[in-house]
């Protein structure tokens, strides 16, 4: 089975934005079913009332009854879920995250299962372009011909996780590769990371030379931009990521991660890696049907 499936952490946060939180899920369930009407979707939830569940088959729910986890943690509880399944690929998001229905956007997961073959073959992991953080217009106009005939991947040295696709890594690699390659087990967050674990998974997706993609045809969709279950302002959330930027640069120094100025240099940890040149894939859209 290749992509049948979302895997979706939830959590709606304090009574100032749960019923807005409420609501972006409930428009995020919405995109999902319009784009995959028989969609399964897998939700870990934390912090939910009785009228919080959705009654529906093809929902499925994993509660935390205990303490709040923070996000690399309650993404593994997913990441587990997913692992022990036949699912070729899983769709990972946060609960307010969609893709705007731009380009590729408007039909991404029967795309994927039509071009079945040729994405096990090719690509691990991939994510769509942040529109807050990197233009794509002009990229995609200066491009169109390749655009119009290519499912576009370029190769990245990040991951944001609020919205990925990835491979079922436990069922398509070798157990004694994919588990212990570079002395990492299994790849699951690190969950001694608050924040910035999204840039430690693609790391360790990274080291051991897993193939990930960021793909500028598919445009992120964030409802809660402004209305965050994690942090009261952005001098917490900095405070923070300045802490995990050190914690990132010690665990990655000897793969040639630098750290000046406050920002990470990454170029060296993949050229010693032995996988990024700089470039990318492209999928043609006029290949046969493989599924």
């Amino acid at each position: 089975m290749l992509l049948d499936t979302a895997y979706i952490l939830s959590y709606f946060g304090n009574d100032e934005v749960r019923e807005k939180r409420k609501e972006f899920h409930k428009r995020q369930l919405e995109w999902l079913f319009s784009q995959k009407p028989d969609m399964k979707v897998v939700i870990y939830a934390q912090g939910y009332k009785p009228e919080d569940f959705i009654k529906q088959d093809n929902i499925r729910y994993i509660v935390n009854e205990g303490a709040l986890l923070p996000p690399g943690p309650a993404r593994n509880m997913l990441l587990k879920d997913f692992y022990s399944s036949d699912n070729d690929y899983g769709l990972f998001m946060d609960n307010d995250s969609v893709l705007y229905e731009h380009y590729e956007g408007k039909d991404i997961i029967n795309f994927i299962n039509d071009r079945g073959k040729e994405f096990l073959r090719r690509v691990d992991c991939f994510y769509p372009l942040d529109p807050r953080k990197k233009p794509f217009r002009k990229y995609i106009e200066q491009n169109k011909d390749m655009f119009e005939k290519n499912f576009v991947l370029n190769n990245v040295d990040n991951l944001k996780t609020s919205l990925f696709f990835l491979k079922n890594l436990r069922k398509h690699f070798d157990k004694d590769f994919h588990m212990k390659y570079n002395g990492i087990e299994e790849l699951y967050f690190d969950e001694e990371f608050e924040v910035l674990e999204d840039v430690d998974f693609g790391f360790c997706l990274v080291i051991t030379r897993r193939r990930v993609y960021e793909a500028p045809s598919l445009i992120l969709k964030e409802f809660a931009v402004n209305d965050s279950t994690l942090f009261k302002d952005d001098k917490s959330r900095n405070k923070l990521n300045r802490m995990y930027k050190d914690k990132l640069y010690e665990k990655y120094k000897s793969w040639g991660l630098e750290y000046r100025n406050g920002r990470l240099k990454k170029k060296g940890l993949f050229k010693n890696a032995g996988w990024w040149d700089g470039s990318g894939i492209v999928i043609p859209k006029e290949e046969s049907k493989d599924v």
